[in-house]
């Protein structure tokens, strides 16, 4: 969320298996962007961003849509031009790229989740990644970090089946302070991919404390 090369940095250092930079809800913008995944490079952890998470898609054009933004002819329709992707690469090509490429789509309405399994479907798609929040603002119910309530978790659940019967990826976002409770929640009904709170909610989590440690003043 921060738009920060050092905040990147700290955090791909920090352990992690993967970042997210958010250009959905975050601050970065394309300038911003270049100088956190170049910080991020030499650590090796791999970034998505948005353009390879692509948020909102609510039908099986639409991911298809991305699948094919992701690739160069003849798997889809990248323009050519890695003038930064290239870098250190002699090797780079239209093929290495479309092989090396992950495409998410996030399932975050109402009309997503009734074509989950056609969405799930799609040549190409790498995985599904839910956005819990949105879902259920889409579903009728309020924003709710931590208790998703049982309407929530069941359409989550429904779309972790979707992506074992399609063979892809199921992954979700996590709020919980307790991040491991809460992975170990979704591993049950079948997610291998978790986005663990941001930066920002960490940061302010911690701030929180540490102001409410102090006590009265």
């Amino acid at each position: 969320m921060i738009p920060s090369g050092f905040t990147a940095q700290l955090m791909a250092y920090a352990g992690f298996n993967w970042l997210c930079i958010d250009m959905q809800h975050g601050m970065a913008g394309y300038t911003e962007l270049r100088s956190m995944v170049q910080a991020v490079r030499p650590t090796g952890v791999p970034v998505l961003v948005d353009g390879v998470m692509v948020p909102m898609v609510g039908s099986a054009a639409e991911a298809a849509a991305a699948v094919a933004a992701c690739r160069y002819p003849p798997d889809g329709i990248r323009s050519w031009g890695p003038t930064g992707a290239s870098l250190g690469r002699p090797d780079f090509s239209t093929e290495a790229a479309n092989r090396d490429v992950v495409c998410l789509v996030m399932i975050e309405t109402s009309t997503g989740l009734a074509n989950v399994d056609e969405i799930a479907a799609v040549a190409g798609l790498d995985g599904i990644y839910v956005g819990p929040n949105d879902l259920g603002l889409s579903l009728g119910l309020p924003p709710m970090l931590i208790d998703h309530g049982p309407v929530l978790t069941e359409a989550i659940a429904e779309i972790a089946d979707a992506c074992a019967r399609h063979g892809i990826v199921a992954g979700v976002a996590v709020y919980e302070p307790d991040a491991g409770a809460a992975v170990e929640k979704w591993q049950g009904v079948g997610y291998t991919l978790f986005g663990l709170p941001s930066d920002s909610l960490l940061l302010r989590r911690a701030v929180d404390g540490l102001v409410q440690s102090l006590g009265p003043q």
